[in-house]
């Protein structure tokens, strides 16, 4: 298989893993079957902490056994979930649907970013590794959009469709990644799985400077990130009175924004990134978040479209650097340190903002969050490093 189709069927599954036709309605789907806001709250919760759990052992699983084929589990785990969540009358039923899926979102991550660097690293192509993985997010975006769109018509029409309609997608992506190719470069790891993780983890901390900072910039940037894009934007919408018949338009521009991030990105592939960039792209983020804080208008939901450029850009940029700094023989283990690390941060971060949010109001929260983000930027400025993009890798 030429490495042009390979590329093809890994956009293809960049696109199909991520059709989430029920995502725009799902908290709608779990108050009409009956379940409290508290219970909805806890399942979020269930699903990054599932996601937070299985990080490691789903990593240590790519470097065994393959990534191509730990992406397929995560697809065929992802077709489980969404079918629980479709007959979720019971919240138990619902609370293993959203275990499911964060159980799949661990088999994705770590495995994607490692098959696809060691696959362009054989054909001595690893210099277009941001432009490629950049596209790939271009076409994750795309297909949140159009989820965003159609899902609410077909929830409409009946409550279950978006998510059988999911389900029939994301068995499509467990095929398309079943016929990847494994890269020759992949070699299964000879220690136990305890002795896997140790060996990710001592690579991270013992590694060099730049890998240990970007590992921690992307952990917080993401989870920031994540925090304002999954559990604030709504609220801040309905802060800011805007129209709640229009939020499947807004969130098609904020995902068009992101597409936006990942084109940029593809146009500054190979161009060296040193800490100014990342003190940049972190600096922007923070004062987005303290406009919103202060600015409440309609227009405002406006400023929320920066916040996705920003996520469009941040996934590309960091992936490349830190892949540029990593081994082969543990990317995925790595990778999934990374993801372990934001997942926790996530979990304590979010809680931490959903208590200051209660107590002191929106403004507040994401004028904490704000300067949380200025923290970490003051701290990549203070640590001076070389540009990582010219790294060597570590054999």
């Amino acid at each position: 298989m030429s490495t042009s189709v390979t590329i093809i069927l890994y956009y293809t599954f960049s696109f199909v893993s991520r059709c989430y036709f029920y995502l725009p309605i799902m908290i709608l789907w779990f108050l009409r079957s009956g379940f409290s806001q508290l219970q909805v709250m806890c399942l979020v919760s269930i699903f990054f902490i599932s996601a937070l759990v299985a990080e490691l052992p789903t990593g240590i699983f790519a470097d065994r056994h393959g990534r191509a084929r730990a992406m397929a589990a995560g697809s065929i785990t992802q077709v489980a979930g969404v079918l629980c969540l479709a007959a979720s009358f019971s919240w138990w039923l619902a609370a293993i649907g959203e275990a499911l899926l964060g159980l799949a979102l661990a088999f994705h991550t770590g495995a994607k970013e490692a098959w696809l660097y060691d696959t362009l690293k054989e054909q001595g192509q690893e210099s277009n590794y941001q432009r490629v993985y950049a596209k790939s997010k271009f076409f994750e975006f795309g297909a949140m959009s159009i989820g965003s769109v159609i899902g609410v018509p077909m929830y409409v029409l009946d409550g279950r469709w978006p998510f059988c309609a999911s389900a029939v997608i994301f068995g499509i992506g467990a095929l398309a990644a079943l016929l990847l190719r494994e890269p020759v470069r992949h070699q299964p790891l000879e220690c136990r799985d305890v002795g896997a993780v140790r060996a990710g983890l001592r690579e991270v901390w013992n590694g060099p400077l730049p890998l240990r900072l970007l590992v921690v910039y992307y952990a917080w940037f993401f989870s920031l990130v994540l925090i304002v894009a999954v559990t604030l934007s709504q609220p801040y919408l309905v802060w800011i009175g805007f129209p709640v018949q229009l939020f499947g338009w807004a969130y098609l521009f904020y995902n068009t924004c992101a597409m936006a991030g990942t084109l940029f990105a593809d146009r500054c592939a190979n161009r060296p990134l040193d800490r100014r960039f990342f003190i940049w792209l972190g600096t922007g983020f923070a004062g987005a978040l303290l406009a919103l804080a202060c600015w409440k208008a309609r227009f405002a939901f406006l400023l929320l479209g920066v916040v996705y450029v920003g996520w469009g850009l941040l996934l590309p940029t960091t992936s490349q650097a830190i892949n540029r700094l990593v081994g082969s023989e543990r990317r995925a283990t790595i990778l999934s340190v990374q993801d372990f690390l934001q997942s926790t941060i996530f979990v304590v971060t979010a809680t931490t903002i959903g208590y200051a949010t209660d107590q002191w109001g929106l403004p507040w929260a994401l004028a904490i969050l704000s300067g949380i983000s200025l923290c970490v930027v003051v701290i990549f400025y203070f640590l001076k490093f070389a540009a990582m993009t010219k790294s060597e890798n570590r054999k």
